[in-house]
């Protein structure tokens, strides 16, 4: 690993943790919403922080590209980063567009 990717690992181990933290939290929260129009949004907004969690983990955990990778280093440093960009973003997505008002319902 260069030192570049290195970087980039302490980058997606903290937006790893971050989502998790996120889904752990909808979880209990989707569970006593009420099933409206919103709360099918929000749980659908959950399912793709669940799969942009779990692409991000299976690029720590397992990467695609060890040492004979055809990509070159800039290649797998931009497929890491667009990865750890998508799992932010669904984050911020699922923690803004809960609906409004059901903080008060439960």
């Amino acid at each position: 690993m260069s030192w570049i990717e290195l970087q980039f690992l302490g980058k997606a181990v903290e937006s790893l943790r971050r989502c998790r933290q996120v889904l752990m939290q909808t979880y209990v929260f989707a569970f006593y919403l009420e099933k409206t129009n919103e709360s099918e949004m929000f749980e659908s907004n959950q399912k793709d922080l669940e799969s942009a969690t779990e692409i991000l983990s299976g690029e720590i955990v397992l990467p695609r590209c060890i040492d004979h990778c055809p990509l070159t280093t800039s290649g797998r440093v931009f497929a890491f980063s667009s990865g750890l960009d998508g799992c932010n973003a669904e984050a911020e997505t699922l923690c803004v567009c809960a609906p409004q008002g059901s903080w008060s319902k439960i």
